[in-house]
């Protein structure tokens, strides 16, 4: 079961480093580890379009509208720390039209109402899926290996380490999402076919 101490730990090891029991157990390593943890999970997450990540949110406009440029202006999530995509309607797929800009934290467009698909920080590694906690492991075990071990070429490696990791991520991943497209249009296309040749149903 994945937890904080044990992907950190995971790292230190990558890097040959005593490991932890607490990220304030006065150890050189613990410190080391709380300057950079959070910094690297959200890096890691923005790194992709994890499922486990994604979140949806309906915004509203703020009250007060920009200066200029555009009529709206919407508060993003708290949470938010990549946008996938802004819509002004409720289709899950295909190109929109929208004319839109990130500024600071908030949105800003003409719509009157924002369909916003993101990345959100994802805190609790229970949710996070194995192959991302090997390529964030991996990731943490960079950013450390200079303070940590003292070797730029030890940094490097594990930089290397974490691009292959992060790649095989990412394809997993994103096969879920492939794989339930895919499902979703052979079964338009058999309904399609069953349909263009009778009107009947299949035969029992």
């Amino acid at each position: 079961m994945a937890s904080k101490i044990s992907i950190a730990n995971q790292a230190l090891t990558w890097l040959g480093a005593d490991t932890i029991t607490s990220f304030s157990d006065g150890s050189t390593e613990a410190g080391v580890v709380a300057a950079n943890y959070d910094g690297v999970r959200d890096a890691v997450l923005e790194d992709a379009a994890w499922t486990f990540a994604t979140r949806r949110a309906i915004l509203t406009p703020s009250l007060t509208p920009p200066p200029f440029g555009y009529s709206y202006e919407f508060p993003m999530p708290v949470d938010l720390l990549r946008v996938l995509t802004v819509r002004d309607d409720q289709r899950v797929d295909g190109p929109s039209n929208l004319d839109w800009a990130k500024e600071g934290n908030r949105i800003t467009c003409n719509s009157k109402k924002v369909y916003l698909k993101y990345i959100a920080r994802i805190e609790d590694p229970l949710v996070y899926s194995p192959n991302f906690i090997q390529a964030f492991a991996t990731r943490l075990a960079a950013d450390m290996a200079v303070p940590i071990s003292g070797s730029r070429a030890m940094q490097s490696d594990m930089w290397g380490l974490y691009m292959k990791k992060l790649s095989d991520a990412k394809s997993l991943d994103g096969m879920q999402g492939r794989a339930q497209r895919t499902g979703k249009n052979n079964f338009a296309r058999v309904r399609g076919t069953s349909g263009s040749g009778s009107a009947a149903g299949p035969t029992v």
